[in-house]
């Protein structure tokens, strides 16, 4: 079990956490995408459709428009047996 204290709540409230970069970039795309001006979109257009169309979108790719458009990390945990 994890307990984390008052400080790291506050400052992830407006977090989410996700098994992969595909289901963050799903996430942004139907959350954060609609919120963003037009010119905003108009850069994002490409990778909107290929996404949407179920074309390949790199990994790569992916993590540089979610860092772009917010506070993105990759954690990897490991836990050994025993």
């Amino acid at each position: 079990m994890i307990i984390y204290n008052r400080t790291y709540i506050e400052q992830h409230k407006n977090s989410h956490e996700f098994k992969s970069v595909k289901k963050a970039f799903d996430w942004f795309i139907k959350h954060t995408y609609p919120t963003l001006n037009a010119q905003q979109k108009k850069k994002l257009k490409k990778a909107k459709r290929a996404h949407k169309k179920g074309h390949k979108l790199s990994i790569k790719r992916m993590k540089k428009i979610l860092q772009t458009y917010g506070e993105f990390e990759v954690v990897y945990r490991f836990k050994a047996p025993g």
